[in-house]
């Protein structure tokens, strides 16, 4: 997996919603960080990046991104997952909305220390 990319589970069971690959594979770990999507309404905790119907093509109705769902995922065993059928990968993010997606990072309250210092470390945080 790579920066940029989105995928959903196959099964709709486990989870429905678009995730989002926002960083690169960490040298050390192997791991990306990856968070999801979630259907923007008012009572959502976090605004910090609010994606419109069009910005991706999986996207069809305003949404914004879950900062608070965000996990360190081996890179190797999505890749695997992606190869069994379990994942279904859908269009990469565009460049500006990719530049929107760690802006919010950088704003929101819901990325661990840990996680604003890996997309530090990759240089994908301004600042």
């Amino acid at each position: 997996m790579k920066l940029g990319e989105s995928f959903r589970f196959a099964d709709p069971g486990i989870d429905e919603h678009l995730w989002i690959v926002m960083s690169e594979p960490d040298p050390a770990t192997g791991g990306v960080l990856v968070t999801s999507v979630t259907t923007w309404n008012e009572g959502v905790r976090d605004h910090s990046c609010i994606i419109e119907p069009g910005e991706h093509p999986s996207i069809r109705v305003r949404s914004c991104v879950f900062y608070d769902s965000t996990v360190v995922a081996p890179a190797r065993e999505l890749d695997a997952r992606r190869e069994r059928g379990e994942l279904v990968m859908h269009e990469p993010l565009a460049p500006d909305l990719l530049r929107r997606v760690l802006a919010g990072a950088a704003r929101t309250a819901f990325l661990t220390f840990d996680q604003l210092l890996m997309l530090q470390e990759q240089g994908l945080l301004d600042g």
